[in-house]
């Protein structure tokens, strides 16, 4: 929902004299379509059907996912800083 009053704000701005209600109501619709339309391919595509429950496979080390824990952050090494993180960092840490 915020992209679309994001979409509608730049819009309005860009263009002052062709949004009007009519407009607005359409982005709006337009947005709400395809997102429906995402939600039930999401749906059609999930693995388990989408019916919400965990299924008791293993992830990649053979641990049950039901089982599994975060290891202890001493443990892990450290995070890698790449190029998209970075761009993120100087562009919108300073908000």
């Amino acid at each position: 929902m915020l992209l679309l009053l994001s979409i509608i704000l730049t819009a309005s701005v860009l263009f002052p004299d062709a949004t009007n209600e009519q407009v607005i109501l359409g982005i709006l619709a337009g947005g709400v379509v395809v997102a429906v339309i995402i939600a039930l391919l999401t749906l059609a595509l999930s693995q388990n059907g989408g019916n919400g429950k965990v299924s008791n496979d293993t992830v990649g080390s053979g641990i049950s996912r039901n089982t599994w824990r975060m290891p202890p952050l001493d443990d892990l090494p450290p995070g890698k800083a790449v190029i998209p993180a970075k761009v993120w960092m100087v562009c919108c840490g300073s908000i």
